[in-house]
């Protein structure tokens, strides 16, 4: 199953339900012999969210999925985050991380017997966090399972994995942001430092399960390396019909202007006009969308 570029191009689609999921698919164009990367963007139509997840995944099939879910500031969302810790010209955590390891000795206050440790320890903290902060709002009698899910796209290079909470509902992406501050809180500071907090913006591409960025190999994926219903639902940020709890926190003053500006520019606008408004068209030789690096990021 393919998309049909011109019928399903956002640019084409006059109204969008909130049975519609709006996908962005990433490629790589060259200007002056430099290769760079931007987004085609389409409309996967249906009568039901259900239909438009099935054709979703069906798109996923092929090896080569370059896939991202478009989260807009206006979007109730799962609470999710972005853990990265590798080395780059700024610093070398990895490398410090494994030679704690080798030597026997204290990473940021505590130790580790091997990188898959670290990993599993990290992932048992955010748990905890995650449990202890619904159990605030909802308290422990109501808590029933949630489940913190740990998609995982780590290399050689570098530990690369996210938390999903399914079955909680936020408002939008200001309350996920707070969330993962109230998760960082209550981390060591042996995990705190690698959560990346510069996921939550007002117009965000988060990579899909099963897919890569341009010119990775590392796929995000949870259980299965085939592409599954089950799984793509769970990991979906913004699929969120079976979630059954919802949280919501006192944002910063800061944030709730940002969310006000937000609300006045959508008002009396249609749906496709909310997604249009945040896209700066530039239209190349294939007529694809570019997106305005100012307001997208790809980091998830």
């Amino acid at each position: 199953t393919t998309l049909n570029k011109d019928e399903n191009s956002l640019l084409n689609v006059e109204t969008i339900s909130e049975n519609d999921l709006v996908i962005a698919e990433q490629y790589e164009y060259k200007i002056e012999d430099k290769v760079k990367t931007s987004y085609r963007y389409y409309v996967i139509k249906s009568d039901n969210i259900e239909d438009s997840y099935d054709k979703l995944l069906k798109l996923m099939n092929s090896k080569d999925n370059h896939y991202f879910e478009l989260v807009q500031a206006h979007d109730p969302i799962k609470p999710f985050g972005d853990i990265d810790l590798s080395d780059s010209k700024e610093n070398t955590y990895l490398s410090d991380l494994k030679k704690s390891i080798e030597d026997k000795v204290e990473f940021y206050g505590s130790k580790f017997r091997s990188l898959d440790h670290y990993r599993k320890e990290f992932k048992r903290a955010i748990i905890i966090a995650c449990q202890e902060i619904f159990e605030q709002q909802h308290g422990y009698n109501e808590y029933d399972g949630i489940n913190v899910l740990f998609p995982e796209s780590t290399t050689n290079d570098k530990i690369s994995f996210h938390f999903v909470c399914d079955k909680i509902t936020l408002p939008n992406i200001f309350h996920a942001e707070q969330f993962t501050n109230q998760v960082i809180k209550r981390l060591e500071h042996c995990f705190r430092k690698f959560i990346d907090l510069s996921v939550y913006k007002k117009t965000q591409n988060l990579r899909y399960p099963w897919s890569t960025k341009v010119g990775k190999s590392n796929y995000k994926k949870l259980k299965e390396d085939k592409p599954n219903i089950t799984e793509l639902k769970k990991l979906s940020l913004k699929y969120t019909k079976d979630n059954v709890y919802n949280l919501q926190f006192e944002l910063p003053q800061a944030v709730e202007k940002v969310k006000e500006k937000v609300k006045k520019e959508n008002k009396d606008e249609s749906m496709s006009s909310k997604y249009l408004a945040y896209v700066e068209q530039e239209f190349e030789e294939d007529y694809s969308i570019k997106v305005s690096t100012d307001e997208y990021d790809e980091d998830f």
